[in-house]
């Protein structure tokens, strides 16, 4: 189920990512669709870390509302372990899927205490801030340098990022903005004062970030 979170039918090259609503403070279907797809697409990422017995027990449940005596025929199983399959899906899955109820506050304090981090080559701060297993998702389309596979964990992901905002931190041809981006505080990057890159994260479980999602697909940023 990767294939569906790192790239789109077509011409799309790269992870695919929704079309960011900049400044949108306000619940509208815009915004309600633009968060659904993330919570979609980090819902199947987390799903993979799911067993494959987990997995087909908790879609039989979650989709298709199978009792689990029907589950047990179908997998093989008692009943009871059954039970227990779904129960520590829904357990990992919370664990390892972001918090989209996440408050405005608490969103802004991480992004900004984590680009600071970054700007500043501040290592040790900046994974600190980071779930072990954290993930960042960034969208060039092929049209945008952009990675062209998913960053999973803090390491890799904080490798990345610090080689990424290098050359920013010594050209004043970037800038960075902050936004309210599907709802939530976010980070408008620019170069030479043109939108380059929409930066919007969430936060796991343990309060610390699990996701990273960099737009930088200029059709999806309305440039030309």
């Amino acid at each position: 189920m990767v294939s569906v979170v790192i790239g789109k039918p077509g011409d799309h090259v790269g992870p695919w990512l929704p079309e960011p609503l900049i400044d949108s403070d306000e619940t509208s279907p815009g915004a309600k669709f633009e968060l659904a797809q993330e919570c979609e697409l980090a819902l199947l990422w987390a799903m993979e870390h799911l067993s494959e017995t987990e997995r087909a027990a908790f879609i039989l449940c979650e989709a298709f509302n199978a009792g689990y005596d029907e589950i047990g025929q179908i997998l093989g199983k008692p009943e009871a372990a059954c039970r227990q399959l779904v129960s520590r899906a829904h357990k990992r899955l919370s664990e390892s899927g972001p918090r989209f109820d996440a408050d405005n506050a608490e969103v802004a304090d991480l992004i900004q205490r984590f680009f600071a981090a970054t700007m500043m080559r501040d290592r040790a701060s900046a994974l600190s801030l980071l779930s072990p297993r954290a993930v960042a998702i960034s969208d060039g389309g092929g049209k945008a340098r952009a990675a062209l596979r998913v960053l999973t964990g803090a390491e890799d992901i904080t490798q990345v990022l610090f080689s990424v905002f290098e050359k920013d931190r010594a050209s004043s041809e970037f800038s960075f903005e902050d936004s309210m981006i599907n709802e939530k505080p976010g980070i408008l990057r620019y170069h030479s004062g043109r939108l380059d890159s929409v930066i919007t994260l969430s936060p796991g479980s343990d309060g610390k970030i699990a996701w990273i999602y960099t737009q930088r697909n200029p059709e999806k940023l309305q440039i030309t």
